[in-house]
């Protein structure tokens, strides 16, 4: 792609500029219908380097025709290199330049500096800090890009207080969506911080300006779990402190209209099982036999209490300090039986280290931590054998699923690891069986 980019640029403009990266920073693919990829290049001039993101969708070849010249009427922001929408015929790609976006119709105030600091964030800074605050200087970059879904900016404010002199910095972050969902989520988040407690806190919401459908929240402090795992800093008590979180969360009585019940996972794992089974043919009999056994089991769930989900629990929307854990992006707010969320959370563990090629018996005493951790807070039933149910379902319906809708070259043995680890938990009724011999042989089972 990073050659077909370069062509693009020297039909353009000639030789004067080259792509000398490229980098794809999102993959969405739905089987027969198309596929979604975020793409961000570093590009080369006369003035230096700059780098530009580009989203693409592939179709069907009359479909893709049809959508380009539908976006030629929809696309109309110039960026420096591309024209704001091409047809790339070869490859059946629609290519739009951020901050064109086809659902994202505020991208291009939201990225400009100018309209954040003279007709969207004053009234932020009023809301927040009252009158007399004007903003003095200002800087924002794009930290999180889905294209035709959301959008996340981060910018740091400095403010000064026009009778004092007084100055203060500020961090904040603007998300768009798609829709309202905006509202929604604005809402539950000043339900979520008249919850906060000594094991979780929440971003504040600012403001929702429904018209560009931005929602503005303030920036949390922290680092996330994900780089706490990635760095292999994470020790006994942090896990602990976030296991408590999530329970924290999942007893916190707050309204969703999105609620999940037991057909909803069993149906998910179905359709994720034969998703994987056909990308991964040589998975495909175990893996079959393992759903099979889950959803016959499904039966037999304690499902008597229902909890609030994060909805996107995963370890880059927890961020941890000394003192506090944050949960962040909460996008998804449903009502669903709890220990499925947890189960999601222990399957992450497992995931990594499946995809890093790392021994499963490493990630078992952090299994048990969290699980440990979480019964402690939790005042609804925790046991092994639930939590086992949903976990090894969340390897199979979310971590084997997301190697083939992501498109990422992961080595073989990774989904055969997952569907390992997922069928020694099912049939062992243990998370803490992860990386151990079965007890029973399929054929027993």
């Amino acid at each position: 792609m990073q050659r077909v980019f370069a062509e693009l640029l020297s039909g353009r403009h000639g030789a004067r500029i080259e792509v000398i990266a490229c980098e794809i920073e999102r993959v969405k693919y739905r089987a027969r219908r198309n596929c979604i990829i975020g793409y961000q290049l570093k590009i080369r001039d006369e003035a230096g380097e700059r780098k530009q993101r580009l989203w693409a969708g592939i179709y069907p070849p009359d479909d893709a025709l049809a959508r380009y010249n539908k976006a030629l009427g929809e696309a109309t922001v110039a960026t420096p290199y591309f024209a704001p929408v091409t047809l790339i015929k070869p490859l059946n790609m629609v290519m739009w330049a951020f901050p064109n976006d086809r659902k994202l119709m505020a991208l291009p105030l939201l990225t400009d500096a100018a309209q954040l600091r003279e007709h969207l964030l004053p009234e932020v800074v009023r809301e927040r800090w009252g009158d007399g605050w004007r903003i003095t200087d200002l800087a924002h970059t794009v930290s999180n890009y889905f294209p035709e879904h959301t959008c996340c900016v981060s910018i740091t404010l400095t403010l000064i207080h026009a009778e004092s002199g007084a100055h203060r910095s500020w961090e904040i972050i603007g998300k768009t969506c798609y829709d309202d969902a905006g509202s929604e989520t604005y809402r539950q988040m000043e339900a979520f911080a008249s919850h906060e407690d000594a094991d979780v806190s929440y971003a504040r919401p600012l403001a929702y300006q429904s018209k560009n459908r931005l929602l503005w929240q303030e920036r949390v402090p922290g680092v996330t779990l994900m780089s706490l795992l990635a760095s292999s800093v994470v020790d006994n008590k942090v896990l602990a402190r976030v296991a408590r979180a999530v329970a924290a969360l999942h007893g916190t009585a707050v309204k969703s209209p999105r609620r999940i019940v037991l057909s909803d996972l069993v149906d998910r794992l179905t359709s994720a099982g034969n998703v994987v089974a056909a990308a991964h043919p040589d998975c495909a009999i175990g893996l079959r036999r393992i759903v099979d056994i889950l959803a016959a089991s499904a039966g037999r769930l304690n499902l008597g209490y229902n909890g609030t989900w994060h909805g996107d629990l995963h370890s880059n929307n927890v961020l941890v300090t000394p003192t506090r854990v944050y949960l962040v992006d909460m996008d998804r707010v449903s009502i669903g039986p709890p220990l499925a969320e947890l189960g999601s959370f222990l399957a992450e563990l497992i995931g990594r280290a499946c995809l890093n090629g790392e021994p499963l018996e490493e990630v078992q005493p952090m299994l048990a931590i969290a699980v440990a951790a979480y019964r402690q807070r939790a005042s609804w039933p925790v046991s092994e054998q639930d939590v086992a149910w949903f976990t090894a379902s969340a390897l199979i319906h979310e971590r084997a699923l997301r190697c083939v809708t992501s498109l990422k070259r992961v080595r073989m043995d990774t989904i055969e690891n997952l569907i390992a680890a997922a069928t020694r938990i099912a049939i062992g009724g243990s998370v803490e069986l992860v990386g151990g011999a079965m007890n029973d042989s399929m054929e027993k089972v």
